[in-house]
């Protein structure tokens, strides 16, 4: 797990009771115990609850690890602030609901060891006005709905989970790997969510300020129409989306929708997704900074119907090729054009432009080079146009050569840059364009 990217969160240390850490100041209330009925428990504080398909009975007390509970909604009907809730190797069908709060300094943690795997349920876990709640390191597989949902919520970690095979794929039935609703200054880190049909990840309905950070997601498809992204965020403001690794799905890498203002993509490699590998869509004052797009369906960043968009120091290569929608390894729509600023990003075009592939598409105008673009708009002039020379993009190694052309060219002081690589390392005086560093 890699430890740092400049972002105010806290990694995970296996054993360990974490407090999930969150851009957003912690108010006083917050600091003290949910005073709702059904967040206290005769359970005392700082204890283990045990779960294990050996020699276990939900009659158990749970409290030792040779008399285990059966059920994991056993014990989270008698965790409270403060426990660790230990799920061993086995499977469970069931949903795990939570509605219960820890604390800061104390929250309830629910810790899957490499085996866990919950299967069969509506939901894995479904975490409804919680606060200060982990979920870490199950498998969660062929629920009905979303494999973990989290409703009207705050302070809560997923993180560490491997979500597939979420829902069906039919209209009504498709499901997202990961929802929240509702549900600020929470982090989704270190995931693997592939195979569900919906989106990998998905934020929604005023699911502000939060981070979404080194997660993996792929391989999402509803199947019956074109709509399933790695990450979605839809009419949610504040959102930070951070070296997650976006690849193959149905639609666009990352989706940033509808009133999602104030969100941030950085760090993150995306490539090989049949829509876009960024689009920023009715969402103004949106950063999309140092990321590496590459070969995805159609254009490769786009904004659309937004205001005050920012791009720099990105890497965008061979998007939209022969693409019968947009193309374009930067698009802006005239609208959003009007306000937008592009600056030192590496742009690259392996195959001659035209016949519905383009270097640009800005305003509405379709650019087969760089200058041209330049010349008429004024945009980019620190403008990289040049092959990056990744290591092996056939196998998608996307981190940059020695002496790639994107080295040092990165502006450091561009809002929004980060101060380490989508792999942790620091960042050099030089920052280079894209989501790594150079070797």
């Amino acid at each position: 797990m890699r430890s740092s990217r400049g972002l105010s969160v806290v990694p995970a240390v296996v054993g360990v009771v974490l407090t999930v850490a969150a851009a957003t100041t912690v108010s006083g209330d917050a600091l003290r115990q949910d005073p709702r009925p059904d967040a206290v428990d005769s359970v005392p504080a700082s204890l283990n609850l045990y779960v294990s398909k050996t020699a276990c009975s939900d009659q158990n007390p749970g409290t030792a690890s040779s008399k285990p509970l059966c059920t994991i909604m056993a014990a989270a009907a008698k965790a409270r602030s403060g426990t660790t809730v230990r799920v061993a190797a086995g499977t469970y069908s069931e949903t795990v609901s939570v509605g219960k709060s820890g604390t800061a300094d104390r929250p309830i943690v629910f810790q899957g060891a490499p085996g866990a795997t919950i299967t069969a349920g509506g939901n894995g876990f479904r975490l409804s006005r919680a606060r200060y709640v982990s979920v870490e390191g199950f498998t969660i597989t062929r629920t009905v709905r979303a494999g973990i949902l989290v409703q009207a919520s705050d302070h809560v970690l997923i993180e560490g989970n491997d979500i597939s095979y979420a829902g069906q794929p039919v209209d009504g039935g498709a499901a997202r790997g990961i929802s929240l609703t509702g549900t600020t200054a929470s982090t989704v880190r270190g995931n693997r969510t592939h195979d569900n049909t919906d989106d990998g990840i998905g934020l929604t309905d005023s699911s502000n300020e939060n981070v979404v950070d080194d997660n993996e997601s792929y391989g999402n498809a509803r199947q019956y129409i074109q709509a399933a992204a790695g990450i979605r965020i839809s009419e949610s403001a504040g959102n930070t989306v951070t070296a997650n690794r976006l690849h193959d799905n149905e639609d666009s890498g990352l989706d940033v929708w509808l009133r999602s203002a104030a969100s941030l993509a950085v760090n993150n490699v995306i490539w090989g997704n049949t829509d876009h590998g960024i689009d920023v869509h009715a969402s103004d004052d949106c950063r999309v900074v140092a990321n590496t797009v590459y070969r995805n369906g159609d254009s490769g960043i786009e904004l659309t119907g937004s205001r005050n968009g920012a791009l720099a120091n990105n890497i965008s290569v061979d998007n939209g090729i022969n693409s019968s929608a947009s193309s374009g390894q930067i698009r802006a729509d005239a609208f959003s054009a009007e306000s937008a600023t592009a600056d030192h990003d590496l742009l690259w075009l392996s195959v001659p432009g035209g016949n519905g592939t383009y270097f640009v598409e800005w305003a509405d105008r379709m650019y087969t080079s760089a200058g041209l673009f330049q010349a008429s708009t004024g945009l980019e002039p620190h403008l990289v146009a040049a092959d990056p020379q990744f290591v092996d993009p056939a196998h998608a190694d996307l981190h940059l050569a020695p002496g790639s052309p994107a080295v040092g060219k990165a502006n450091s002081q561009a809002p929004g840059e980060p101060s380490v690589d989508a792999d942790g390392r620091d960042r050099t005086t030089l920052f280079d364009m894209g989501a790594y560093e150079s070797s």
